[in-house]
């Protein structure tokens, strides 16, 4: 190419938040508006590689909490790191979130933390309350659920416990279908090796 030749230049695109940002707090009249000169090719091209770590920035502070990380996103990393099936079929990110939150939670086996687990497999299956927001009610391809409690939690399961044997058993109504195979796995993560337990779905009048 000769001296002083002119290049092709690309077309314009278009513009990225940061570019716009530049535009907008540069001095009047330095660089060119456009982009399909010589700056303004430029001014893309540095904008553009900044704009691309900036998101990635905001990406990784999104997905390094569990609150915030998406399915498509650190979700099924989160799940490996703890040990969990990454990306099992059927279900929910919030469900999955969920799993993942019981096992960062450390402390000691209590009542509490076995109570919450088993309440957290039958709250599933209800399915997602319909949530108010300042957007308004999220509309699906399923529809908008009226009513998504299936009654209070407490009445679906029991729990009885056989200390001097060192095992529990926990009963669940067949009326529901949580993942009992889940259920067992995260139980068995929180319960002593020296305690054994059972679970098992029953009809109506087995609690």
């Amino acid at each position: 190419m000769p001296p002083n030749a002119q290049p092709n230049l690309p077309a314009e695109a278009e513009y990225t938040d940061l570019e716009q940002l530049w535009i907008s707090e540069q001095p009047k009249n330095l660089w060119p508006v456009n982009q399909n000169s010589n700056l303004g090719a430029l001014r893309k091209v540095l904008t553009d590689r900044l704009q691309a770590g900036l998101t990635t920035l905001g990406e990784l502070a999104q997905e390094r909490f569990v609150e915030t990380s998406a399915a498509e996103g650190y979700l099924g990393r989160w799940e490996a790191e703890v040990g969990l099936p990454v990306a099992p079929t059927g279900r929910t990110e919030l469900a999955r979130r969920q799993l993942v939150h019981g096992r960062l939670r450390k402390g000691p086996f209590t009542r509490t933390r076995r109570k919450e687990i088993v309440e957290s497999y039958i709250e599933v299956t209800f399915g997602s309350p319909t949530e108010l927001t300042p957007a308004g009610v999220p509309l699906t391809a399923g529809g908008t659920t009226l009513f998504s409690e299936g009654g209070p939690v407490t009445s679906f399961y029991s729990i009885y416990e056989n200390v001097p044997n060192f095992s529990y058993e926990i009963r669940i109504l067949n009326t529901i279908t949580p993942d009992l195979v889940s259920l067992t796995r995260e139980l068995r993560y929180i319960t002593p090796a020296w305690i054994s337990f059972t679970v098992s779905s029953v009809a109506p009048g087995g609690l």
